[in-house]
């Protein structure tokens, strides 16, 4: 019986061992698949372009003409001028004089 017993507890350690393999292993897994994924990609890609062998032509920018702003005379240009040169800012308010004749009274 003994003997039996050690057969069983050898066979729950082992099983006991595989189980924590078998779940380190699920949570590794994605993380090596993805992994080879990209390997596996990347020396594809490399052997693409390699076997391409063609230069890329990257165009110059197209040259643009400038483009030449002719002055505009009409009747709203002194209003225009006058809108461009106001200044936003008010003056500082005087301060009131201070007169100590004043009673609650007045």
């Amino acid at each position: 019986m003994s003997i039996k017993i050690n057969l069983i507890s050898l066979k729950g350690s082992l099983l006991g061992r595989l189980r924590q393999k078998g779940q380190t292993l699920k949570k590794y897994l994605p993380i090596i698949i993805t992994v080879l994924v990209l390997v596996i990609g990347l020396a594809i890609g490399k052997r693409i372009a390699f076997l391409s062998n063609q230069s890329i032509n990257i165009p110059k920018p197209a040259d643009l003409p400038t483009t030449i702003t002719l002055p505009i005379d009409s009747s709203l240009t002194p209003l225009k001028q006058s809108i461009g040169q106001f200044n936003p800012q008010l003056p500082d308010p005087l301060m009131p004089e201070f007169n100590d004749s004043i009673t609650l009274e007045d």
